[in-house]
């Protein structure tokens, strides 16, 4: 969840010249969500590789071993795994909310009204994240339950 501050300058509204501690904090805000940016991308490519890994890793499988963690070849499809990411922020919770949450400071400690008020903006979240709710749905539609580690018992629906 990226709880950066989602900050909105006025600067244009008015004739005179913006301060300059505005401007340097401005320009700090910019420079932070910047590097906010360039991280969540990194995490992709790398995640990108490692399903490339995974993939390579699963195909090379013998059908033997596929068995033994599976209990059966039936739609075994070595290609079928996506690894994701998703870019949450506080514009995906409920939007009455958003200026509250966007004001709280990003410091060591908070208030646990705070604590509470964002943790339950993140599950929010993700339960209304499309992506994410095909993914569990996709993930659970798949899911085999095993009794021991050699039968399975059936398909999760």
């Amino acid at each position: 969840m990226d709880a950066g501050k989602h900050d909105q300058y006025d600067w244009g509204k008015s004739a005179l010249a913006p301060r300059l501690d505005r401007v340097l904090l401005a320009a700090s805000n910019t420079a932070v969500s910047a590097a906010t940016r360039s991280g969540f991308d990194a995490v992709d490519l790398a995640l990108n590789h490692w399903q490339e890994v995974l993939v390579k890793y699963r195909c090379a499988l013998p059908k033997t071993e596929v068995l033994k963690h599976r209990g059966t070849l039936v739609g075994w499809d070595c290609r079928d795994l996506t690894i994701t990411t998703e870019h949450l922020s506080f514009r995906d919770a409920d939007s009455d909310q958003f200026d509250h949450l966007n004001k709280i400071p990003t410091r060591l400690k908070l208030p646990r009204e705070d604590v509470d008020r964002v943790i339950a903006a993140s599950r929010q979240a993700v339960r209304e994240n499309a992506n994410i709710q095909a993914i569990l749905h996709d993930t659970r539609k798949k899911a085999v339950i095993f009794d021991s580690v050699d039968a399975p018992l059936a398909y999760q629906n």
